[in-house]
């Protein structure tokens, strides 16, 4: 008999994440230094080598953007 052909999707990659990764989770606060300021926000989506973070309101900041893409090594954990 013939053994069972395991079917390879090929150019698909299973990938570990990286142990800074790992660190962050959605949702959680996160510090990082924004337009030479210190920052706080959510973070709202993890890419590979970043994630994507909902920065915090602050009073008196004439800063527009609500959301901005960070690199995991720039990030500390709250």
């Amino acid at each position: 008999m013939a053994e069972p052909t395991q079917k390879k999707a090929y150019g698909k990659k299973q990938k570990e994440d990286s142990e800074i990764k790992k660190l962050f989770d959605i949702g959680q606060s996160v510090s990082f230094i924004y337009k030479s300021e210190i920052r706080t926000g959510v973070i709202a989506k993890k890419l590979e080598y970043a994630a994507v973070v909902e920065i915090d309101a602050v009073s008196g900041s004439s800063a527009t953007e609500d959301r901005t893409v960070v690199n995991y090594n720039d990030m500390y954990q709250r």
